[in-house]
């Protein structure tokens, strides 16, 4: 059965630095010995938890980023997964920020300190 780690984040927090709270998340996946990747997400009004898992053997690192969407218009949002998607990028949650969707999406990378 898998290693399952849930890592919480204030939505405050990525509203104001999407960047460095990205940052964290990576940096959260590679350290120690167990490699992790992001398998769910789910948000409150308040935090977002992010469901880690122990990566499979072979497999490919994420990379991750939390990005703005839109305010609420479907088709930007629509839009904005699919231009994220062509880039290589599967969205793994969506959550509210300051009346603004916000999600965070994931792609694999060619190693360990790829694409940050």
């Amino acid at each position: 059965m898998a290693d399952l780690r849930i890592f919480e984040l204030a939505i405050d927090d990525i509203a104001i630095d999407p960047r460095g709270c990205s940052e964290l998340v990576n940096r959260t996946l590679v350290r120690g010995s167990a490699r992790r990747r992001v398998s769910g997400m789910c948000a409150d009004d308040r935090y977002v938890y992010l469901s880690l898992e122990r990566r499979p053997p072979k497999s490919l690192p994420q990379v991750c980023r939390f990005a703005e969407l839109s305010s609420l218009n479907p088709d930007e949002i629509a839009g904005g997964i699919m231009a994220r998607y062509n880039a290589g990028f599967t969205t793994l949650g969506s959550f509210m920020a300051g009346g603004r969707l916000w999600a965070l999406f994931a792609r694999e990378t060619a190693g360990e300190g790829a694409a940050r």
